[in-house]
């Protein structure tokens, strides 16, 4: 087994799922996989993971990631990514219907895979609209991006940062790269034109503004999407979700349930992240986080 940590921030919910991903990542490619978090220190907060074999497990997801390819994923012949994409036929693929009930087609929310020669990893969770699971979607496919787009664009801005920093295993979460669509998962990536004054993604270069080129923080967002395709953090409202931090190792079965608070022990940690709304709809945004204290 290869123990290896990576600094993390608690209070920056997509991290924490990110952490997760890792595991569900590795479990695949690896097997084994285990990981916990320790905040022994509070000023190093660290995410602990081991797996099979002898290959730190944050490098050989990057290393995959990086090489992968992508493919939207159809159950049917004739329906194919929204916005392009391409697309893979694969019967009964879909987690929902593929019609909502008023007949509209799903199809700016395909399943994606990642895959290369060796292994595929899916992503899924926002086509997951009939389980009666709550699903932390923050963006909308209506007038914006489909999934597929938005995994695409993050999977080259990862690309650029795995590129730009040759041991970016080591603090993978605090690489940015510029990205024009993401999964708004990302706390520190995350704006409204209100709070901002402006909104930066029109500012393009033939408006007559100078262009705001936007960076995120590709790894956080895509690790973070492949662990809610089995975690749900917990819905108060809208816009009050709920997630935890545990001690101790456990495998991604049952980190899934303890990132969603199914279950905390005495050491584990839970927080509350709050998101805002903008005045004309659209894409939500995480605006902080509060974490409650044990009695």
């Amino acid at each position: 087994m290869a123990h290896a940590s990576i600094p993390v921030d608690l209070f920056n919910p997509g991290q924490v799922f990110a952490c997760l991903g890792f595991l569900e990542a590795a479990h695949v490619l690896l097997g084994d996989a285990e990981g916990g978090f320790d905040w022994s220190d509070e000023g190093d907060v660290r995410f602990q993971s081991s797996a099979e074999g002898d290959k730190n497990l944050f490098a050989a997801v990057l290393e995959f990631l990086a090489e992968a390819t992508t493919l939207a994923i159809s159950p049917l012949q004739d329906v194919k990514e929204r916005d392009g994409a391409e697309t893979k036929i694969q019967p009964g693929v879909h987690p929902c219907r593929i019609r909502d009930d008023k007949g509209k087609l799903r199809h700016a929310l395909l399943p994606i895979e990642l895959s290369n020669a060796d292994a595929t990893l899916r992503f899924d969770y926002w086509a997951d609209l009939d389980s009666g699971r709550p699903i932390l979607r923050l963006w909308t496919a209506t007038n914006g991006n489909s999934a597929s787009i938005r995994l695409n664009k993050l999977h080259q801005s990862l690309r650029q940062a795995v590129s730009a920093k040759s041991r970016i295993f080591l603090d993978p979460f605090n690489e940015p790269s510029p990205v024009e669509a993401n999964f708004r998962l990302e706390l520190r990536r995350n704006w409204t034109a209100l709070g901002a004054g402006f909104s930066p993604d029109k500012q393009k270069k033939n408006s007559g503004c100078v262009p705001v080129q936007v960076s995120t923080y590709p790894v956080v967002e895509l690790l973070a999407a492949l662990a809610l395709n089995n975690a749900r953090p917990i819905r108060m409202s809208e816009l009050k979700w709920g997630y935890a931090a545990w001690c101790g190792h456990l495998p991604p079965e049952l980190a899934r349930a303890a990132v969603s608070q199914a279950f905390l022990g005495k050491k584990d940690r839970r927080f509350w992240m709050l998101l805002e709304k903008p005045n004309d709809g659209g894409d939500l945004s995480i605006a902080h986080t509060i974490e409650e204290t044990h009695p």
